[in-house]
């Protein structure tokens, strides 16, 4: 996910939103037609903000490797599956993201000693991103 939202220059939105029939592994990009809204603890699928928010988007060869592998592993054949999700192939909510994400870059401080790690409760979430 990370890699995508780096080369690809998508929203958290637009990447929790991607469903596996817009991405096009054989030419390299994913179409991006759709967005994911978490107002409160309600999340709502919708169409892009404006026009010019649905597009086309080049990735290159090894990100897309990468995604292809994503895909065979973790996402459902089903064509309208979301390609990044919770443990349980939901939706994925920002603050789930976040705390993972947080869990990572400690993890990865504390393995070159330049900070001191936090470890998430149990309870907390985790994310396949």
């Amino acid at each position: 996910m990370v890699l995508v939202a780096a080369y690809g220059g998508m929203r958290f939105g637009e990447l929790t939103a991607l469903r596996r029939e817009r991405v096009d592994i054989l030419r390299g990009r994913l179409q991006v037609a759709e967005t994911l809204v978490q107002i409160g603890a309600q999340l709502s699928f919708g169409p892009t903000k404006t026009r010019k928010g649905r597009r086309t988007v080049p990735l290159p060869r090894r990100v897309m490797g990468e995604l292809s592998s994503h895909l065979e592993r973790y996402v459902p054949a089903p064509a309208d599956a979301l390609v990044f999700t919770g443990m349980r192939n939901q939706p994925l909510r920002r603050e789930w993201f976040r705390r993972t994400w947080t869990h990572l870059v400690d993890a990865g401080r504390a393995r070159r000693g330049t900070g001191r790690p936090t470890v998430p409760r149990p309870e907390t979430p985790t994310c396949r991103c």
